[in-house]
């Protein structure tokens, strides 16, 4: 029996979304028989692709989400992004701000994998851990205003 001091938690909220979308692209693909399609859960996603080319997703910049930041292409791949601006809040009693990561890393991650779910998994990953190394997936993080590491798929504006 473990005391009340070893309590912990266990949160699926970084690769629920991304096993979700994955789930349904292999039913769009195994028993509907869609070959091109692009399904967008709420930001993370899995492309297949337009007429041979690759879906373009415009990446949102972390902390002006009426701007944005660059590209990238996705071809029969998933795509996740995770920041900690995003769903944070100002506590009442403290005027400390918090984040749904619970972190206090300012980083924002963008990640292209084989699957929405490896996507979803590093990018709450390089969130939390900037200098996790998740190869051989390609990511962009973004700390502050600049980028920090950028792999050759994603196109940013200058």
């Amino acid at each position: 029996m473990r005391s009340d001091s070893h309590k912990g938690g266990f949160d699926l909220g970084g690769i629920g979304k991304g096993w979700c979308i994955d789930q349904l692209a292999t039913a769009y693909k195994d028993i509907c028989g869609y070959q091109e399609f692009l399904i967008n859960g709420g930001g993370d996603m899995y492309a297949t692709e337009q007429t041979g080319k690759p879906y373009t997703v415009t990446l949102t910049h972390p902390t002006q989400p009426d701007q944005y930041i660059g590209t990238v292409d996705l071809y029969h791949a998933g795509f996740a992004a995770s920041s900690p601006f995003v769903r944070s809040w100002v506590d009442k009693k403290t005027g400390q701000r918090n984040n749904h990561l619970l972190s206090e890393q300012a980083v924002a991650s963008y990640v292209v994998a084989p699957s929405c779910t490896e996507a979803d998994v590093w990018a709450t990953t390089l969130a939390l851990a900037p200098h996790t190394e998740p190869k051989p997936h390609s990511t962009l993080l973004i700390d502050g205003k600049k980028a920090v590491h950028q792999s050759p798929l994603f196109s940013l504006f200058t």
